[in-house]
């Protein structure tokens, strides 16, 4: 099935529902979401840092294809899972010089094999919430209906 376009603008506060149903690694808390000029600003609570909030800033920096690139200030260590893959440095030493990390978010990923392909034409982040432009999206119809199938045969 081929879906030429659709956007979507996406809310603060749905963005944060989502967020807050991620699954983050062991002893990572999500606490509150923000969002900014072209930035996602992440307050989480790690073991690691004794309990204290820590706020993470996933700046925007490109998109291409399916993939959306961040900077991730400061640098991170861990991946959220099925979320953003975060591009790990060198070593230990190369964490305490970096000003950042990339971290990606690859939309056909996330659609956990909904969709087989997609383009980013357009992506904006503001304090209000995610503006996001997709076309040529390649899906399989049968994964892409499911969800709706059991709605049908509930209101018969």
């Amino acid at each position: 099935m081929h879906i030429q376009g659709i956007s979507a603008t996406i809310s603060k506060e749905t963005l944060g529902r989502f967020l807050k149903g991620t699954k983050f690694p062991e002893g990572v808390t999500l606490v509150d979401t923000v969002l900014a000029d072209r930035t996602v600003i992440l307050v989480l609570r790690m073991t690691s840092y004794f309990g204290i909030p820590v706020r993470v800033r996933l700046e925007l920096d490109s998109f291409e294809g399916s993939r959306i690139i961040f900077k991730a200030t400061p640098p991170m260590k861990f991946p959220v899972t099925d979320v953003l893959e975060i591009s790990q440095p060198n070593g230990p030493e190369a964490t305490s010089h970096n000003r950042y990390t990339l971290a990606e978010m690859d939309l056909v990923k996330l659609s956990k094999g909904i969709i087989n392909a997609a383009t980013i034409k357009d992506l904006s982040i503001s304090r209000n919430g995610v503006f996001l432009q997709v076309e040529g999206i390649q899906t399989d119809p049968h994964r892409l209906l499911a969800p709706f199938q059991s709605l049908s045969t509930n209101h018969k």
